[in-house]
C-alpha cells in the first residue's frame, strides 16, 4: 500500500507543479508571512509543534507537514479577519497563536473513530498545559 501511495503522491506533485500557487498566497502575502513569523518564533507553537511531530504519523498526507500547513493558513486567515475587524495587534496576535495551535492539533486523533470529537477532547486536555497563555499570559508551561 505504501508503494502505491508514494507513486500517487509523486504523480500528484508532478501535476501540481504545472499550475501556479493559489491567488490567496499572492494576494495576502503579508498575512501569510506574518503567520509564518508568529509560528516560527512563538514559544507556544514551537513547543506544540515539537510535541505534535512525535505524535502524528505520515498517513495519506496527514502528517506534520499537513498540520503545519493548516496552522499557517489558519493564522493567515485570522490575521486577515482581525485586520478587517479593526482589532488591536495584541489581541490579534494572541488569536493567531490559538488558531495555529488548533491547526497543529486538528488531526491529532485522526486514526480514532469519530476523530473530530476525539481530537477536540484530546486537544482540550493537552492545551490545559497552556492555561495562562490562553487567558492572556504569554508564558506557557512546559510539557
Amino acid at each position: 500500500m505504501q508503494h502505491i501511495y508514494a507513486r500517487m503522491r509523486q504523480r500528484a506533485r508532478q501535476i501540481v507543479t504545472r499550475f501556479p500557487p493559489p491567488d490567496f498566497y499572492q494576494d495576502h502575502r503579508s498575512a501569510t508571512e506574518l503567520s509564518q513569523h508568529h509560528f516560527e518564533t512563538h514559544p507556544v507553537t514551537a513547543q506544540l509543534r515539537a510535541f505534535v511531530a512525535g505524535q502524528l504519523e505520515e498517513d495519506l498526507g496527514h502528517g506534520l507537514e499537513h498540520a503545519v500547513k493548516v496552522a499557517l493558513d489558519a493564522g493567515a486567515l485570522m490575521i486577515i479577519e482581525n485586520k478587517l475587524a479593526g482589532y488591536a495587534d495584541n489581541f490579534s496576535n494572541r488569536r493567531v497563536i490559538v488558531v495555529q495551535c488548533a491547526g497543529l492539533l486538528h488531526d491529532i486523533q485522526r486514526k480514532q473513530g469519530n476523530h473530530a470529537i476525539q481530537g477536540a477532547a484530546y486537544a482540550k486536555k493537552l492545551l490545559k498545559i497552556y492555561p495562562g497563555y490562553l487567558q492572556g499570559n504569554p508564558q506557557p508551561r512546559s510539557f
